[in-house]
């Protein structure tokens, strides 16, 4: 009888032992919170977007009501100066005499419930209307629920919002279920132009206009300033799909970004693999030994590092560069990035930790990009979330205080024991003991079983793989 309990034992304990092992892999996304918006002191609202990709989708808030889903390009070197796509779905057909009581007697602005993960992001409104939406690299799909009885209706807000600018919209329609056009600042500084495709999963009737609607029929281009769309699905079906893709080249590569990532109409297949795409990254570094409060900022904080730099060419591998022409380069992706990233020591450490390929590419953008430097000295430089990404060092109990000599100053790791995957055959492993809560001051630093009599590791020694412990004391 003890054998047998003892044996039941062994087989609970390594079921358990497997079991958390299985469950952290497959549980990493969910330690990602985009509603709590970036840490550290840095706001932003929750989005729909890819490891590194070049579009986002979110809310499009006035105040603090959401008004639209805004699709926008987020590698453009001057995002706010380039016009994004804002979708609202309506349950009521506009007024053709006055296009702005679209936004006065409808009840959107009223939302129930907001709801995001890594590559999704969805929005529950008061009317009854659903929004999910989910991304691939260079795309967005978006699926509409519209409650029963009503008709089924999307709005597309193709005005500035900013109200020094105007934004010049040519569109056409390709077929019933086609739209095609680009959009361009008129009044600002450095103005981005984009250039986009959008597909609907049934036949609908479109109507455009800036002060009265008015139809547009296949093959026929509208060009005007700050106008709309409406886009009229009947009331067959209150499922609708939306899907689409904007590039900063042409409407060739806005294309292509659909041909090649976004060919069918599966949302849950898109959601899955964003939601793959994030496990595969954020995995790269593994902590154990904390709650889970610390692990959701901890894993937060890195989401957020890995969304930028963003990739910027399109399927094709055109890309418009800081000299604002079109440049082709099919040897490797391009990144917008600050043109003075031209050395490893440009580059945070948590990249050349885990990004090994990604960072030659980045590289080499930079060092094509640093060509048009003095054409471009208004350019605002790219955002690496470097708050986050300082935090995330400083968790795993390293500090970059000079990079230009790939030393790390070592501190003391808020985890038990952390796991970085610096290349899919090596593992630097970073333990840290301790007696107690109080014991929160370094003691004695051993890398590879040898002790460590220096204050500071090389970043070359951690991608080599290998072991630190780190021995903590109460002085």
């Amino acid at each position: 009888m003890k054998q047998i309990i003892h044996t039941l034992c062994i087989i609970i304990l390594e079921s358990m032992l497997s079991c958390n092992s299985q469950d952290n892999d497959l549980k990493i996304t969910e330690y990602v919170n985009p509603l709590i918006g970036s840490l550290h002191g840095i706001q932003s609202s929750p989005e729909a977007t890819r490891p590194f990709g070049s579009v986002r989708l979110t809310s499009y808030k006035t105040g603090d009501t959401i008004t639209a889903l805004s699709f926008y390009n987020a590698s453009s070197p001057n995002p706010q100066n380039s016009p994004d796509l804002r979708f609202l779905p309506v349950i009521n057909k506009p007024d053709s005499s006055s296009i702005p009581a679209i936004y006065t007697k409808q009840n959107y602005t009223t939302f129930h419930q907001e709801q995001a993960h890594p590559g999704y992001y969805g929005i529950t409104f008061c009317n009854g209307i659903k929004i999910e939406s989910a991304v691939t690299e260079r795309c967005a799909i978006m699926y509409y629920q519209y409650p029963p009885g009503n008709t089924h209706g999307l709005v597309m807000d193709l005005t500035s919002p900013q109200a020094s600018d105007s934004v010049e919209t040519i569109l056409w329609k390709v077929n019933n279920r086609t739209l095609e056009g680009y959009s361009k600042s008129l009044h600002i500084k450095n103005p981005e132009q984009t250039f986009f495709v959008i597909k609907f999963s049934q036949d609908c009737n479109i109507m455009i206009g800036k002060e009265a609607f008015v139809p547009l029929k296949n093959g026929k281009r509208f060009k005007a300033q700050n106008c709309y769309a409406w886009i009229d699905f009947g009331e067959n079906t209150n499922k609708i799909l939306v899907k689409t893709s904007i590039a900063s080249t042409n409407i060739e590569g806005a294309n292509s970004n659909l041909e090649k990532e976004l060919s069918h109409w599966s949302f849950d297949k898109v959601e899955r693999d964003a939601k793959q795409a994030w496990k595969k990254e954020l995995q790269k570094i593994k902590i154990k030994g904390c709650n889970k409060e610390l692990q959701t900022t901890f894993y937060t904080s890195l989401y957020y590092t890995l969304q930028t730099p963003s990739i910027s060419s399109d399927a094709n591998g055109n890309y418009k560069g800081l000299d604002g022409e079109i440049h082709s380069d099919i040897q490797h992706i391009h990144y917008l990035v600050n043109p003075n990233w031209t050395s490893l020591q440009d580059i945070p450490p948590i990249f050349i930790m885990t990004q090994k390929k990604r960072v030659r590419d980045i590289l080499k953008s930079s060092q094509y990009e640093a060509r048009f430097t003095e054409k471009t000295t208004d350019m605002t430089p790219t955002d690496f979330s470097i708050i986050n990404c300082q935090y995330v060092l400083a968790a795993m109990g390293f500090h970059s205080t000079n990079p230009s000599n790939n030393q790390l100053q070592l501190g003391t790791p808020f985890f038990e024991k952390v796991i970085i995957h610096t290349a899919p055959d090596k593992r630097f492993i970073i333990t840290s003991s301790k007696k107690s809560d109080s014991h929160i001051y370094i003691g004695e630093v051993w890398l590879n079983k040898n002790k460590l009599e220096r204050s500071w590791i090389s970043l070359e020694e951690i991608m080599k793989g290998g072991k630190l412990n780190v021995e903590l004391i109460n002085k």
